[in-house]
């Protein structure tokens, strides 16, 4: 976004600054720079001239690419819910279980930006005078008279829509992680095994009861008892 922001900005910079040409202007008149004419001021002689230029006008035009918010969306994003448990007794422990359960998905506000050109167009009149005490160039003498002029009148700049928008609510969300999905493969196999671990218990719970020397987990024959 970065790089089409400053190609766009570099694009409508070139296309106002080709279309705006400040005051109209004497073809036949001599062209000088800011520094020039600054210096005819103070040396008329220089330019072939033996008075001071007089009905000095510095026409500005500022120009600035910006985002602004735009009307909000919604977007839906995905919830987790991972349920574990465990049973023991006092005889027994399995391992925990984990299982995914289902789970509705959450609303969420999103914001959505539209880029905006703002253009602030001006004309000052200036003396010699003030022209030769002023320190510095062309361009901060329009940055300082325009950012005077954006505060105390903020009608006079012109908002155009440059068509370039940027829309979070399209944004992908939920989508999973490879080590998401080797933990939901681990928890699946770590399921079946405790299946399998829970069957053998039984069988040898089964088998124990009816076998020969299993005093613990099941009662003695009173026979046995009688016969010692």
């Amino acid at each position: 976004m970065k790089r089409m922001t400053h190609s766009l900005f570099g694009l409508c910079l070139a296309t106002g600054l080709t279309a705006y040409a400040g005051p109209k202007q004497d073809q036949t008149q001599q062209k000088l720079g800011f520094e020039e004419i600054r210096e005819a001021c103070l040396n008329p002689a220089k330019y072939h001239n033996q008075v001071a230029p007089t009905d000095i006008q510095i026409a500005c035009r500022d120009l600035q690419i910006k985002w602004v918010a735009d009307s909000d969306g919604s977007m839906k994003m995905p919830n987790g819910r991972h349920m574990t448990g465990t049973i023991i007794s006092d005889k027994y422990t399995s391992d925990a279980v984990t299982a995914v359960l289902v789970s509705a998905d959450q609303v969420a506000t999103c914001p959505r930006f539209k880029q905006v050109a703002e253009t602030l167009e001006s004309v000052y009149a200036v003396t010699c005078q003030e022209l030769v005490s002023f320190t510095g160039s062309l361009m901060d003498f329009c940055a300082a008279k325009t950012n005077s002029l954006r505060a105390a009148n903020p009608k006079a700049i012109k908002v155009e829509a440059t068509g370039q928008v940027v829309d979070y609510c399209r944004a992908d969300v939920g989508q999973k992680s490879p080590g998401d999905q080797n933990q939901d493969g681990k928890q699946d196999g770590r399921q079946d095994q405790d299946q399998g671990d829970q069957g053998q218990d039984q069988d040898q719970g089964r088998s124990g009861q009816n076998g020969p020397n299993n005093g613990r987990y099941g009662p003695r024959n009173p026979l046995d008892a009688r016969g010692r």
